[in-house]
């Protein structure tokens, strides 16, 4: 049986498929990459090196990302077509995704491809701290810190504004996700997550589930059936 979130053609995830087939062809890695590694330096931590394989080259790298790229959009739509995070979130990651193609920024692409679960679990947002941080698992080497201090210009308007898109998708997130705890009404956590029957959603995406659900008819249904109700008692009358 086909997939009931993926099974019809829809505009929202359609135009973020062609933007990513047609930007890894026509873009251009990063080529600072390749002359990094040559010298053997990395200013990455040891999680980005593992999600980038071949970053040192180009087509190879762009295939791998743009196989993950598309595997972590067809994960976002059906979070946001299953309302567990808001269709703005999915829109700002997948538009973030096309601007790290654009820019030739594409060791971006990685480390925000997975930001947006922050809104469902804050844990996600490690994935982005520890791939920027020159982190291995023997701590902070100094070669790898060095790199990224002073591996190329790092604090033009290009850096900066990169560096705040990398902050927004650390915040955005977990704001999402402690505004979705609020409007939870107890602390257990079957109840917050909406898993016993008649208890609010703490999914980013509840006040759009919950009126619906629990507002009963809207003010025309209920005169509508006012209306037929004394109709249908007067034809009982007569």
């Amino acid at each position: 049986m086909s997939n009931p979130y993926l099974g019809r053609f829809d505009i929202r995830l359609w135009i973020f498929i062609i933007f990513d087939v047609a930007l890894s062809v026509t873009s251009v890695s990063d080529i600072s990459l390749a002359d990094n590694h040559a010298a053997h330096l990395i200013a990455y931590g040891q999680l980005w090196e593992a999600l980038n394989p071949w970053y040192w080259t180009q087509q190879p790298y762009k295939l791998w990302l743009l196989y993950a790229q598309l595997s972590t959009l067809l994960l976002c739509y059906v979070a946001a077509r299953k309302r567990r995070i808001l269709w703005r979130t999915y829109w700002l990651a997948q538009w973030t995704q096309v601007l790290w193609w654009g820019t030739h920024w594409t060791e971006n692409i990685t480390v925000t491809a997975f930001s947006w679960l922050g809104a469902v679990n804050p844990a996600w947002a490690l994935l982005e701290i520890l791939q920027k941080l020159p982190v291995t698992i023997s701590g902070i080497p100094s070669d790898r810190l060095q790199c990224a201090l002073s591996c190329g210009p790092r604090y033009d308007w290009i850096h900066l504004a990169t560096y705040g898109i990398l902050a927004f998708w650390v915040l955005y997130p977990l704001t999402e996700w402690i505004v979705a705890r609020r409007r939870a009404d107890g602390p257990d956590i079957f109840e917050s997550h909406g898993m016993i029957e008649n208890t609010p959603s703490t999914s980013p995406a509840a006040p759009y589930d919950e009126p619906s659900r629990n507002a009963g008819p809207s003010f025309p249904r209920r005169v509508f059936r006012k209306i037929r109700k004394d109709s249908d008692a007067g034809r009982s009358r007569t």
